[in-house]
């Protein structure tokens, strides 16, 4: 895959990362709130606001910066429900820079008959929806050595600026995958992804997309599990939230005014963006299926 994805020399920052962890993975929980607690040692403070439920209202009052679904598939109580997606969809399209973060089995999971399908957020991170993914095959007990994440090797080195390669997470060691294996095959607009990390068998692989206004990026594996004490797991996190913020394009005043409509849509929207965006703004979600 090859990409153009740009980074700014001079990214659009608040004091704080303000971080909204949707229908988490229990374990990823505390992961995240220790994140949250260390950040300011790393370079800037981070503020998780854990959802499992949320409605519009909400979002627009949380206002985060990155949206993460953190195995949202694989252990939630529920799916996320049409209102729901219709919310993130629509931050995340109709907003500015508000870059999103997926690891495992965030799209879809089946399992002693329940099924979480969450595959309508594919298109935000470049893939086309699949709802059959491939969990690598769990490790008997007699295989239990090898139940870990192989050393990651980074494939943009400007990217991971203080993390030691190569790199050995203490994360969940199952990954996702697509039939045959390869993601190219499922990206949406190959051109836009690039893959940031892997294994060097690429079966475990962290994959960045630049879109028109935002970024997304994927990890196919969960390093943000367990009960968090592995600090380099915590810390090569906290630099997956700061490559999203480098992404960040155009000016401060021009993502305010962004900011402004996305709170005020019925407002400003009529007077100040295009028919055909305004019309998308109430029925664009009947393309990604949401009504």
């Amino acid at each position: 895959m090859t990409s153009h994805i740009s980074i700014s020399s001079n990214p659009i920052q608040r004091p704080e990362l303000r971080i909204a962890l949707l229908k988490p993975h229990a374990h990823s929980i505390i992961f995240w709130k220790l994140l949250a607690k260390n950040s300011s040692k790393y370079g800037r403070s981070v503020n998780v606001w854990i959802a499992n439920s949320f409605s519009d209202t909400e979002f627009r009052h949380q206002h985060p910066d990155i949206i993460v679904f953190s195995d949202c598939s694989g252990c939630a109580k529920i799916p996320f429900t049409r209102s729901e997606i219709k919310t993130i969809l629509n931050y995340v399209q109709f907003g500015h820079n508000k870059h999103i973060l997926a690891t495992y089995a965030a799209f879809y999971y089946a399992e002693n008959e329940r099924i979480f399908d969450n595959t309508l957020l594919c298109q935000l991170f470049n893939l086309k929806p699949v709802d059959d993914m491939i969990l690598s095959p769990k490790r008997t007990e007699e295989e239990e050595e090898y139940k870990s994440i192989p050393l990651l090797f980074p494939h943009v080195d400007r990217y991971w600026d203080g993390v030691i390669f190569p790199f050995k997470s203490s994360g969940y060691y199952q990954y996702v995958y697509p039939p045959h294996e390869l993601w190219e095959n499922y990206l949406i607009e190959p051109d836009k992804t690039k893959i940031i990390l892997s294994d060097s068998d690429m079966h475990y692989v962290a994959m960045l997309t630049q879109h028109s206004n935002y970024a997304s990026l994927y990890f196919n594996f969960m390093i943000d599990w367990g009960i968090g004490e592995h600090e380099e797991d915590i810390y090569i996190m906290y630099k997956a939230l700061m490559i999203l913020e480098l992404c960040s394009t155009q000016s401060t005043l021009f993502s305010m005014c962004c900011d402004v409509i996305y709170k005020n849509p019925e407002y400003y929207a009529p007077k100040i963006l295009p028919t055909d965006i305004c019309y998308s703004l109430d029925k664009g979600l009947e393309y990604h299926g949401v009504k």
